[in-house]
């Protein structure tokens, strides 16, 4: 950083971003402040759900007990995902049609295959790929959804301007993602009217907010403070790290 000429211990990571500091520490501070009426709300309620006076740490991401568990086939999510991109841009689904027509998405689980889902930008010359393990679970429906924007935002800026067709930040790329998530989720709840089945899928939801807009700002502020201390000179010991 000193080297580079960066003032603050984050500035690369905004600077690759493309986002100012300022815009950054706006949001940090919006989402602090509002932590006891949305995240403290959020988890009582879902104590609640679970039938808990208190939510532990490791029952944060479980799932509702009145979830449906139904397996949904793959061929059931491909049309499920078709459709919703279709009721927003006709375009849109036969963009991601193409994806599944030519076998672009690697969904099936195996041995040996890597956990987790992930969108391959690949480079210009080439396409995008999808990475996921499908499992059959509504969650899953939504990760397709998800990592599918993340590859149909790479499709369409090779289209497009294929000079940074691999090269958008972060920042950026989660809009895309989350943007066709929340596409199908609001295709869920309109096509199935079962009330367990909508409140699965906006749990769902409320916990994939929690997770962009309070659970990574605490994680980068954790970051921060640790790199703060090792720029000033304090030791890193067990004890100090806990304090964290």
């Amino acid at each position: 950083d000193r080297w580079r000429g960066f003032a603050d211990i984050a500035d690369s990571r905004h600077l690759s971003n493309s986002v100012e500091r300022e815009v950054v520490d706006a949001l940090e501070h919006a989402v602090t402040e509002a932590y006891p009426r949305l995240s403290h709300r959020y988890y009582r309620m879902k104590a609640k759900w679970l039938g808990m006076d208190k939510l532990m740490h490791w029952d944060r991401n479980a799932p509702l007990p009145a979830e449906d568990t139904r397996e949904v086939p793959w061929a059931d999510a491909q049309q499920i995902v078709l459709k919703a991109y279709g009721e927003f841009a006709p375009e849109m689904a036969s963009i991601a049609k193409t994806f599944f027509d030519r076998n672009w998405i690697d969904a099936p689980t195996r041995p040996g295959k890597a956990p987790g889902a992930f969108a391959h930008p690949t480079v210009p010359s080439a396409h995008p790929y999808v990475l996921l393990n499908y499992l059959g679970k509504t969650r899953d429906v939504m990760t397709l959804a998800h990592e599918l924007g993340h590859s149909m935002h790479s499709y369409l800026t090779w289209q497009n301007q294929p000079l940074v067709y691999a090269d958008y930040s972060l920042f950026v790329a989660e809009v895309a993602s989350n943007f066709h998530q929340a596409m199908v989720r609001a295709h869920l709840l309109k096509t199935n009217p079962d009330k367990n089945f909508q409140i699965a899928v906006i749990e769902e939801a409320m916990a994939n907010f929690y997770r962009y807009f309070f659970i990574m700002p605490t994680l980068a502020r954790f970051e921060l403070e640790t790199h703060t201390r090792i720029e000033n000179g304090q030791p890193l010991t067990a004890d100090s790290m806990i304090q964290l």
